[in-house]
């Protein structure tokens, strides 16, 4: 750490004397060594009490995009919330006002903002929150876009608050929030499907899209690091994860990325893409049970086959409700 190098060479330095703020640091090193030292099971949890928040939201557009009103009430939704309900401090909002904002003006705005932050340096993390359209580039980009239909990546905003560009939000989380497109694509009627639930009023529905989560051991259009010895962390990572006992899939993933964090030091990040409404309870075999068998000529199979069939249901049917054993 460069905190406790410094710290060294204070000490070995006669023109360095013992100051309030050195022991400081050397108890926060204590305090770090012992938090080093606790079950590596455990789960770090970031509290945040006074993040940044910038609310941005496009409603005025040139042809052929056309204008979005329903914007207005997301941002006074956002003002509400962040300013009125969570009481924060540091809410900065651009496009209240409704007027039309070019590519070059937001990405002035939210440079100031970054500034503003590693300025002041009195937040504890940083919530972006987006509502406009949005649009992707064919190949995995996607983006802003402005009044003039002219556009800023989203990757873009990100760097804008990254480590090297505010070094003050290094270590604070940063949760970004986009509410627009992300392409052209639409999921037809066809597509989507009702999942079977006991109380009406609670049905889900869900298309070809759904009841995915991706974990990839590295960020788009990074590499994943390996070790020759062992082979890929997330594997391993993984397979160390499990093999303890049951667990549930987003504590899990959390810790996945953790552990990647402190193991490859800084060198990889791994990202997950969420598309789950519910977690998992991912736990080690249990028997399905199984109906009472139903001991059958094959005459008689031939038949239930048949009627199956006739009556438009799958053939197959039988087989997962009973278990059918051929008697000659």
């Amino acid at each position: 750490m460069l905190r406790c190098s410094f710290l060294l060479h204070c000490f070995l330095d006669p023109k360095y004397t013992m100051s309030n703020s050195l022991v400081a640091d050397a108890d926060a090193d204590a305090e770090d060594a012992k938090d080093d030292a606790k079950a590596p099971d455990q789960l770090r949890f970031m509290v945040m009490k006074n993040p940044h928040v910038i609310i941005i939201g496009i409603c005025d557009y040139d042809a052929p995009n056309h204008a979005l009103p329903a914007v207005q009430d997301d941002i006074r939704k956002m003002k509400k919330l962040w300013k009125t309900k969570f009481k924060y401090p540091n809410v900065s909002i651009k496009g209240e006002d409704g007027s039309k904002i070019s590519s070059a003006e937001l990405g002035s705005f939210l440079n100031d903002e970054s500034s503003r932050i590693q300025l002041e340096k009195n937040v504890d993390g940083l919530i972006i929150i987006y509502s406009g359209h949005g649009a992707n580039d064919g190949f995995g980009e996607n983006y802003i876009v402005c009044s003039h239909n002219d556009r800023l990546a989203l990757t873009t905003i990100q760097e804008k608050f990254d480590c090297e560009k505010c070094d003050y939000l290094k270590g604070k989380a940063k949760i970004l929030y986009f509410d627009c497109c992300r392409g052209e694509e639409k999921i037809e009627d066809e597509q989507i499907k009702q999942r079977a639930k006991g109380n009406a009023a609670k049905k889900e529905y869900v298309n070809n899209l759904s009841d995915f989560i991706m974990h990839y051991a590295t960020s788009q259009n990074y590499i994943a690091w390996n070790n020759q010895q062992s082979g890929g962390h997330l594997i391993n990572f993984d397979y160390d994860k499990h093999k303890i006992s049951a667990v549930t899939l987003h504590e899990t993933s959390m810790k996945l990325n953790q552990m990647f964090s402190i193991s490859n030091k800084g060198k990889q990040t791994a990202e997950i893409v969420n598309r789950l409404c519910y977690d998992v309870y991912v736990k080690p075999f249990e028997a399905m049970p199984v109906r009472n068998a139903v001991v059958a000529s094959r005459p008689t199979l031939l038949r239930m086959l048949t009627d199956a069939t006739k009556q438009s249901k799958l053939s197959c049917s039988i087989c997962i409700k009973y278990r059918i054993e051929l008697s000659d």
